[in-house]
């Protein structure tokens, strides 16, 4: 039976990770320009970047249309493929850009939600919507606030409300007691009702930095 959360979920093929390396991937990143090597990007995604972005924004945790994170990856991969070289590792050089992207988005959304400016694609939140009963003229804001939420708040909504795991399947995987779990939820939720973060004495409250970050 199909969830609501399928758009946000990661595929189980891709649950070991990104796609294999691409031995041709110089051929890829060679262009006469950055548009050149955009076309070759999208036209066939022969290095998996929509892939490795359900990937990252799974170990991130973060609620953003998938479609506009590969569509600001492609770009970004793009832009600066003349600085990749055949020596450096293709999932290291990717990943980079795709965090560039998703930060981008994310601070995007957040000087947007700040000016109060309207949305200019109602659809690159529809997935709240649909998957959590988020108001389309809140789900920006929502949006915005979530991806601020520490990571430790974000990991367990997503374990839990997304992919369905107890909490105390969560205390199991050590993301904390029983009540620092049910607590990181209930925070989460509140967020995304309220459009706001309304705070908490979580001990684990700093912003982490790697797989982590955002």
């Amino acid at each position: 039976m199909p969830s609501p959360f399928d758009e946000l979920l990661l595929p189980g093929s891709l649950r070991d990770g990104p796609p294999a390396h691409e031995p041709d991937a110089v051929k890829w990143l060679s262009g006469a320009s950055a548009r050149d090597v955009l076309n070759k990007l999208t036209r066939d995604d022969p290095l998996g970047i929509e892939a490795r972005c359900a990937v990252r924004l799974h170990e991130r945790a973060m609620l953003i249309g998938r479609e506009r994170v590969v569509m600001r990856a492609m770009a970004q991969v793009a832009f600066r493929a003349k600085d990749y070289r055949a020596w450096q590792p293709l999932d290291a050089f990717l990943r980079v850009h795709i965090d560039r992207a998703i930060d981008a988005l994310i601070e995007r959304d957040r000087e947007d939600e700040r000016a109060r400016l309207p949305h200019e694609d109602d659809e690159a939140w529809g997935f709240l919507t649909r998957a959590l009963g988020v108001g389309p003229e809140q789900a920006r804001r929502a949006a915005v606030a979530f991806n601020d939420l520490p990571y430790v708040v974000r990991r367990v909504f997503w374990r839990t409300v997304v992919e369905g795991a107890s909490e105390a399947r969560c205390v199991a995987e050590e993301m904390g007691t029983i009540t620092q779990v049910h607590e990181r939820v209930t925070r989460a939720v509140q967020t995304l009702s309220l459009g706001r973060d309304p705070g908490g004495c979580d001990p684990h409250d700093p912003r982490e930095q790697g797989a982590s970050r955002g």
